[in-house]
């Protein structure tokens, strides 16, 4: 079975293109339950009523930044506060990384990125088994 098979996955990010490129390329891994949003306020609503298996959250949106919605996550005790969080942005610093990484974020994914950025992403924040990388060389 694939690993992504069945899982749902969240993407907040206020920029269509991405989330565009990030729905044509995970469901290439599977059959995934794909939502998304373009705001930390529309990401609230949804993770209080919905859990999902990952996250990805663009760094900037143009009402807050992902430090708000993980602060948030937190305060709330919400269900999805131990879900893989992806941090995706095209112009992090090494100070947001670090703040990032405190607030439990692990894995980051850089604007423009490919399949095999995506790849390893995954594989991180899903505990896959690198060795099987051969059954995904066909996407």
């Amino acid at each position: 079975m694939n690993p992504l098979e069945n899982k749902k996955i969240l993407v907040i990010d206020d920029a269509r293109p991405p989330r565009k490129m990030l729905k044509r390329l995970l469901n290439d891994y599977g059959s995934v339950e794909f939502f998304e949003v373009d705001s930390i306020k529309n990401a609230k609503t949804i993770l209080s009523t919905d859990t999902f298996n990952l996250i990805f959250c663009d760094y900037r949106l143009q009402d807050a930044t992902s430090k708000t919605l993980l602060l948030w996550l937190k305060a709330t005790e919400n269900s999805n506060a131990e879900t893989p969080i992806v941090i995706i942005s095209s112009d992090l610093d090494k100070e947001n990384i670090m703040e990032s990484r405190s607030l439990g974020v692990k894995n980051f994914l850089v604007k423009p990125f490919n399949c095999g950025d995506l790849f390893n992403v995954l594989s991180n924040s899903l505990s896959w088994d690198k060795n099987n990388r051969n059954s995904f060389d066909q996407f």
